[in-house]
């Protein structure tokens, strides 16, 4: 991420609590991070660590794949 050009977006998939974000960002100038996270319950955590990235960060409450559909975590 620091070799990349700028902006630099960091999509995270499967973020969980955000620690992986957290992470690249102390090391990269990220100018968005795009996070997803089904899990209820670490949601509100991964919410919680990007806002102490700042306003450019999001965090979705949804799984990705190649399908619409419903797992079991």
């Amino acid at each position: 991420a620091r070799r990349a050009r700028r902006p630099v977006t960091f999509v995270d998939c499967g973020a969980d609590i955000g620690l992986v974000a957290l992470k690249v960002a102390a090391r990269a100038p990220l100018a968005r991070v795009v996070a997803f996270e089904p899990n209820p319950v670490a949601y509100p955590v991964l919410v919680h660590n990007l806002a102490r990235l700042g306003s450019a960060h999001v965090a979705h409450r949804a799984g990705v794949g190649d399908r619409a559909g419903q797992g079991v975590l």
